[in-house]
């Protein structure tokens, strides 16, 4: 039972790689920046500051579910043997 409980452990860590790696990727292209200048005009410095905070509210949103996904992982790993079993059976239900 504990071989189970450490590849279900395995599988949700890399479900949450995979998704970190997609998400690492998308922020790794590299974007054409231009640097702020003072002749900018007030709406392109305001456009880009909503850019970047819509940008900045994506990434909460990620953050929140890698931890999401953490705190799941924790509470597998204290899960007793019937407890795993259980919890195997539920996510088995879910997907299938």
């Amino acid at each position: 039972m504990e071989i189970e409980k450490q590849e279900n452990e395995n599988n949700l860590l890399d479900d949450v790689n995979n998704e970190v790696k997609t998400e690492n990727m998308k922020l790794d292209k590299p974007k054409k920046q231009k640097k702020v200048c003072e002749l900018d005009t007030l709406e392109n410095l305001q456009k880009k500051k909503s850019d970047l905070q819509d940008r900045q509210n994506e990434i909460a949103g990620e953050i929140k579910a890698v931890n999401a996904a953490i705190r799941k992982v924790e509470q597998i790993n204290k899960m007793s043997a019937d407890e795993m079993r259980e919890f195997i059976l539920k996510e088995m239900k879910k997907k299938g």
